[in-house]
């Protein structure tokens, strides 16, 4: 049996301080992260061929079929582009 390899980009995200926030209100919190996924994160990653390959709690693993994909999917919208402004939104 041949063996077939791909070539991927791996993107890990991880919510900064979210079990300090999750702490203080852990309801609210997981509810926020809901809809910043199902309304942000989750249509950038589709629309820049990206796929879940695991959620974690206040994370993820996506894998993504270029590099450029992956970096597309960080720059399509500000609020998008690192765990600081995730973070912004939960203060």
């Amino acid at each position: 049996m041949a063996e077939t390899r791909k070539l991927a980009a791996i993107l890990v995200s991880d919510v900064v301080g979210y079990s300090r926030l999750a702490g203080t209100d852990e309801d609210r919190i997981l509810a926020r992260l809901r809809v910043l996924r199902s309304d942000l994160i989750d249509p950038i990653i589709a629309i820049h061929n990206g796929r879940v390959v695991k959620r974690t709690g206040d994370g993820a693993i996506v894998e993504f079929r270029s590099v450029v994909e992956a970096g597309l999917s960080g720059q399509h919208n500000p609020i998008a582009r690192g765990t600081f402004m995730i973070y912004a939104l939960f203060s």
